[in-house]
């Protein structure tokens, strides 16, 4: 999924006239990094466009993640990489409230959940969800813009590090949104099971 999103995002920027592309030694410009991104925010709204709510719960076992989860743990994980990591600021998800209203632990980001917390855990709404994920979508395009080539500079360890964040990123993001359409393709094929009379 992710080498699909950095191609649709490299032929996006390049559409755009700018032939070099900026990167140097391999390694993509922020105007690169913006159309993956953006093509990573279709992909995982794709996943679950036409997922319902019970859906959005459903899980193949008790104890594996449910797509519900997986929009949760994607938007967490951005949120804090980027506030925490890049930013050094306060995360979306402590600014907004999104803790309270959802119900779950402050600093949790799903990240090494055991089976259990995977099988107790209670996804929120599905809109509500969207509207987290959306946020923090928006947050890390408003900070490549606003970082620009010379907070990208992959010549200076600091925007080296900036870089590898995002990339991590996209590759994070890309991989659940695979995980989704796959539980999406589990639920239907379930659903297309004959029953035994």
């Amino acid at each position: 999924m992710s080498i699909i999103a950095i191609s649709h995002g490299l032929r996006d920027f390049l559409s755009r006239g700018d032939a070099d592309a900026r990167a140097r030694n391999g390694y993509p410009s922020g105007d690169t990094l913006a159309g993956v991104f953006q093509t990573c925010q279709r992909t995982l709204m794709q996943a679950v466009e036409t997922m319902s709510e019970e859906d959005m719960v459903w899980r193949p076992f008790p104890e594996t993640p449910s797509a519900g989860y997986y929009l949760w743990h994607v938007a967490r994980v951005q949120d804090a990489l980027l506030h925490k990591q890049i930013l050094n600021r306060p995360e979306i998800y402590e600014t907004h409230g999104y803790a309270q209203e959802f119900g779950l632990p402050q600093y949790d980001t799903g990240q090494d959940y055991t089976a259990t917390q995977r099988a107790h855990f209670q996804e929120p709404p599905k809109a509500e969800l969207l509207e987290y994920l959306q946020r923090t979508f928006t947050a890390v395009l408003r900070t490549i813009d606003e970082l620009g080539p010379e907070g990208l500079d992959i010549e200076t360890q600091s925007g080296m590090q900036r870089i590898r964040y995002l990339i991590i990123l996209t590759t994070h993001a890309n991989l659940h949104a695979g995980a989704i359409n796959h539980i999406r393709e589990v639920l239907t094929a379930s659903r297309e099971v004959p029953t035994e009379s």
